[in-house]
């Protein structure tokens, strides 16, 4: 039924159910903001059950029962992410707290190879900010800093919440991937069931399209991500940067959001590097590094493993995470692209049927009568 067919008689139905899915969306966000809290392991349990979805289904298609390949491919994927954690996060952490050490005689350094910079622009530069008096103030400060420093992290971890966090993480995380992947086609008939059966045509079309775009951008950001974060570890400890293999994996995780992680990536690593090496060569091959991740991501990588037409506009992805963030959290930022994917799929509907209206559409005038 087209909004051009639709009868007077139809409206108030029409609006009704206009009236219902804005209450359920509604009720929908204020369940979720109000547990919040607890909802990151779910979430993640959720994602990754979506994630592997499509191979268990292949493996079933070959004769594997649904519970063998859930068990196969989950045990697989959590024995490798445990031995990459083991192998990865005791280094991660070293470099982290050499690095929070070493920051405040950075900071003195970097001020220091700048110094001849800001004077030509700023003449009286050093009268004003005083280098020795400012490396004497974080001397006499830095194991003051330091004891903050370790109360802070200290009663974090000893928190409940973050105990409570990480058994989540651990536990329920596994546990709701499980039991989600293993009962998918269940789950899918049972929503199924319930939606209305006047609109469970569209509904159905629109969440196939969503199904679609969010698996494409998924599957293959999360693999871009992983090759970006190998490249940029890999090349700038070759160029022999303080903390290198650190900031570079990290920028790679954070090139999820588009432009911000390898902006924020190539700004810290230049400043490492000056105050490290000074005006030197040693800049110029930091950014040949970014320069080389940029090139293979936007002319093989992502069009590669992602493709161009996912619908997913990079500004549309840091407005939602940016949102997501600001409203939820960290849950928010999670549930971000996802939430992204469905608005735009189902923006692109309603501007459709909108063009399609008599709302867009230019009605004829009535033709005059004859005297």
């Amino acid at each position: 039924m087209t909004a051009q067919n639709v009868t007077p008689e139809q409206q108030p139905m029409r609006l009704r159910y206009f009236q219902f899915w804005i209450l359920a969306l509604l009720a929908i966000f204020g369940i979720v903001w109000l547990i919040s809290d607890v909802l990151t392991p779910f979430v993640m349990g959720i994602a990754i059950a979506y994630l592997f979805h499509p191979a268990v289904t292949y493996l079933t298609t070959k004769g594997v029962s649904r519970t063998t390949a859930t068990l196969l491919l989950l045990g697989v994927f959590f024995l490798i992410l445990g031995g990459l954690l083991t192998a990865v996060v005791p280094m991660l952490a070293d470099q982290v707290a050499a690095f929070v050490a070493k920051l405040p005689e950075y900071r003195v350094t970097l001020l220091e190879r700048l110094e001849p910079l800001f004077r030509r622009i700023y003449p009286n530069f050093q009268n004003n900010l005083g280098i020795g008096k400012l490396r004497e103030t974080m001397s006499e400060h830095s194991s003051e800093m330091a004891s903050i420093a370790t109360s802070v992290l200290s009663g974090v971890w000893q928190s409940g919440q973050a105990i409570m966090g990480l058994i989540g993480l651990i536990v329920i995380m596994p546990v709701v991937a499980f039991y989600l992947l293993r009962d998918w086609p269940f789950v899918l008939n049972k929503v199924d069931e319930a939606l209305p059966r006047n609109y469970h045509k569209v509904i159905v079309t629109q969440m196939k399209k969503v199904d679609e775009v969010l698996g494409a951008f998924l599957r293959g950001q999360i693999m871009v991500c992983i090759i970006l974060g190998t490249i940029y570890a890999v090349g700038l400890a070759m160029v022999g940067l303080d903390f290198g293999f650190t900031l570079g994996f990290v920028t790679g995780l954070f090139t999820f959001i588009p432009y911000v992680g390898n902006f924020i990536g190539l700004a810290g690593a230049t400043a490492l590097a000056l105050a490290q090496f000074g005006l030197s060569q040693e800049i110029l091959y930091v950014f040949a590094v970014f320069g080389v991740g940029q090139f293979l991501e936007s002319n093989l990588i992502t069009p590669k493993l992602v493709g161009e037409s996912v619908g997913l506009h990079p500004l549309w992805i840091i407005f939602a995470i940016m949102v997501g963030g600001t409203l939820l959290g960290f849950v928010g930022m999670l549930l971000a692209v996802p939430t992204a994917a469905a608005a735009g799929v189902w923006l692109r509907y309603a501007y459709g049927r909108y063009t399609e209206s008599t709302y867009y559409k230019a009605r004829d005038p009535k033709p005059k009568a004859k005297a």
